[in-house]
């Protein structure tokens, strides 16, 4: 009996390693994720980082001359908007094994992330201190 439990223990010890082993690893390659994206007359690129922080933006000197500053700025927005969906592509990619089943992780990681669908309904009323002696109750 004594030995079995002690082979049971050494496997989930050896289990958790393996388990621990793999996060360090997605973690690590998560802080390499980043992506380019060039508008198609490539005037204007832009890169995103871990996390769809903007690592990197750069303007080719004849945009002034060839685009309106409105249409700078949307250049600029949409080039950001496919560098950013790029990196939560590879993220959401590269933490779906960590993930238990059934979760999209594209969905929590993307523009349209709703992280608050994870959370249960909250109450409307917070919770009252019941102890004697305290206000709310």
């Amino acid at each position: 009996m004594h030995e079995e439990l002690h082979a049971q223990l050494e496997e989930l010890v050896t289990d958790y390693e393996r388990q621990a082993a793999e996060i360090r690893s997605v973690y690590e390659r998560l802080r390499e994720v980043e992506a380019t994206a060039t508008s198609k007359d490539g005037l204007v690129t832009v890169k995103a980082g871990p996390q769809g922080r903007i690592t990197h933006l750069e303007l080719d000197p004849r945009i002034t001359r060839k685009l309106a500053a409105s249409e700078i700025a949307a250049s600029i927005m949409e080039q950001i908007e496919g560098a950013t969906s790029e990196v939560s592509r590879q993220t959401a990619a590269l933490l779906a094994p960590l993930a238990p089943e059934g979760v999209d992780l594209e969905g929590l990681l993307g523009a349209d992330a709703d992280l608050g669908a994870l959370l249960p309904s909250l109450r409307a009323e917070a919770p009252r201190d019941r102890r004697p002696g305290t206000m709310g109750g």
